[in-house]
């Protein structure tokens, strides 16, 4: 006569999407960081953190 409504199915579904989504960003970032060349890793290691000021 009524109907149950399961949310345990959805929320496994949605913690799942999420996870692979955040993880899929992560690797995209470190493959990113270890595919860039060493110039380019210098370059950024000397860039400054803060503009400098001017007086």
């Amino acid at each position: 006569m009524f109907y149950q409504v399961e949310f345990a199915n959805w929320s496994a579904l949605v913690t799942a999407i999420a996870f692979a989504v955040s993880f899929c960003v992560f690797v995209t970032v470190v493959v990113g960081a270890v595919r860039c060349s060493d110039a380019k890793v210098r370059h950024l290691a000397r860039m400054p953190l803060e503009e400098e000021k001017r007086s």
